[in-house]
């Protein structure tokens, strides 16, 4: 279950998925965030994440204990979002134009042996993606405060007091 938050190229976008896992009773959080990044590449991205954390750590050992008894099964993984786009792409009704980039990462993960079922559900509908819609905003006005605080820091690096640029080399005075 995951949700996103972002506005356009130009602004930070962040995002949040809950993973629950019904074999282990594990409930797993994931948030982040980029400094630029459109709403379309967000909602993605809380998949993405732990998808990847998933298919290197409990996932690895699912996938091998069902080989064993199956071979050939997939391990069927179902996604909730509230984007219905992102829903219809995954489930293949609707093409991959945008951010086909990150649908290779979803698609490369797939192929290590899992199925992916994509589910649109509106955000009020279930408490785990009211939950990742809230962290998503959380997340990207996060990065936007640490980014004003890193430029204030930044732009208050000074030469040692007492000197100019101008003194480290000497010969281009002007």
């Amino acid at each position: 279950v995951g949700d996103a938050s972002g506005t356009g190229w130009s602004n930070p976008c962040g995002w949040a998925a809950v993973l629950p896992d019904r074999t282990t009773n594990m409930r797993k959080l994931f948030t982040g965030a980029m400094n630029y990044g459109t709403n379309n590449i967000a909602e993605l991205m809380p998949y993405l994440q732990s998808l990847l954390w998933y298919a290197r750590g409990p996932g690895k050992a699912r996938i091998k204990a069902l080989y064993q008894s199956n071979p050939g099964s997939k391990v069927m993984i179902h996604i909730i979002t509230d984007a219905e786009i992102i829903a219809a792409q995954g489930n293949g009704q609707a093409a991959k134009h945008e951010n086909r980039e990150l649908w290779a990462c979803v698609d490369a993960i797939a192929a290590r042996g899992y199925r992916f079922v994509w589910h649109h559900l509106k955000r009020d509908r279930l408490g785990l993606n009211v939950l990742t819609d809230h962290l998503s905003r959380q997340s990207r006005l996060s990065i936007t405060d640490v980014m004003q605080a890193a430029i204030d820091k930044i732009r208050a690096i000074q030469p040692p007091e007492g000197t100019t640029v101008y003194d480290f080399n000497p010969s281009e005075k002007q």
